[in-house]
């Protein structure tokens, strides 16, 4: 079986203490956000509950998500990583727990990872496990601990609460995923519509502005601060919602050295992804920008196509 190896130790770039080290010199080089839309389980919402449910329910959907983005990070390790919800700038240290879930590495074929690699990548993240077998030096944040405390805030109090009560109204079953009430779980009267589910629980967060625009807003202001600190053209790989339209964002703020470059899906089918896209679209399957590059690793370029 052909896995990603791991090292025991990195030698971290001596820039990387800080995405601002630069703030004040004006450079020209471009910065090309891939923006990655990954599957993952929703905490706070009564989802560990249910072993099988997911953002788009079931593990093997979030499990399969966080594969295709560790593929794809693994695909491109000259790639600057951000990730959904990082507060701070994470780096490569071994960890024991993931060495002992992946022994061998990270497998190369989805069909190899055994229940709990799956449920590693559920609970976990590909990130987080990359980190943890060396398999990349670094993630960078998306905004800072203030916006994290603020909107989770927001999802406690504001948002969760107007979820429920639409659920409530509709009398939908689907609400045992959102409440720890089994008795009022019980009063529901529809049986459970997983599809229709998503599609309107979807609908809602689409239209959050402050879930979805301020977030994506923060974003952007963190990959500002990204272009003026490097030194050569770099690559983005942003590892975010399937919901989220980056291009939009990226347009928005008419930034002259932030350039979009369209859109990873990593859902199990395209029946699974939640909106329409019109950007260009890449299969997470053979999205390498470095394939020809001479700066590829030696030791991934086997694994690639």
């Amino acid at each position: 079986m052909q896995t990603y190896q791991y090292t025991k130790n990195f030698t971290l770039a001596d820039d990387t203490k800080g995405i601002s080290s630069l703030k004040d010199k004006k450079l020209s080089q471009i910065v090309t956000v891939f923006h990655i839309g990954h599957w993952h389980e929703l905490t706070g919402m009564g989802l560990e509950k249910d072993p099988d449910a997911g953002t788009h329910g079931g593990i093997d959907t979030v499990s399969f998500s966080q594969y295709q983005v560790a593929r794809t990070i693994l695909a491109n390790p000259n790639a600057m990583i951000l990730e959904e919800g990082t507060t701070k700038i994470r780096y490569a240290k071994a960890e024991p727990y993931f060495e002992s879930i992946f022994p061998s590495g990270f497998p190369v074929k989805y069909e190899e990872l055994s229940v709990d690699q799956k449920e590693a990548l559920e609970t976990y993240r590909a990130p987080a496990i990359l980190l943890g077998l060396n398999l990349v030096k670094y993630i960078y944040p998306t905004q800072s601990i203030e916006d994290y405390n603020r909107l989770s805030q927001y999802w406690e109090e504001t948002f969760m609460p107007k979820l429920i009560k639409i659920m409530e109204e509709r009398q939908d079953y689907a609400i045992q995923y959102c409440i720890a009430d089994d008795e009022l779980q019980k009063s529901m009267r529809k049986p459970r519509d997983d599809e229709e589910h998503s599609k309107y629980f979807n609908e809602i967060l689409e239209k959050d502005e402050v879930l979805m625009l301020d977030r994506e807003r923060i974003t952007i202001e963190y990959i500002k601060s990204a272009v003026k600190s490097i030194k050569f053209d770099q690559t983005i790989l942003l590892i975010f919602g399937a919901l989220h339209r980056f291009e939009e964002r990226i347009k928005e703020s008419k930034h002259s050295n932030i350039i979009y470059g369209g859109y990873i899906p990593t859902s199990k089918s395209k029946d699974l992804e939640p909106i329409i896209r019109t950007e260009k679209i890449y299969e997470a399957e053979t999205f390498s920008l470095l394939l020809k590059s001479q700066n590829q690793s030696p030791k991934l370029k086997k694994y690639i196509n």
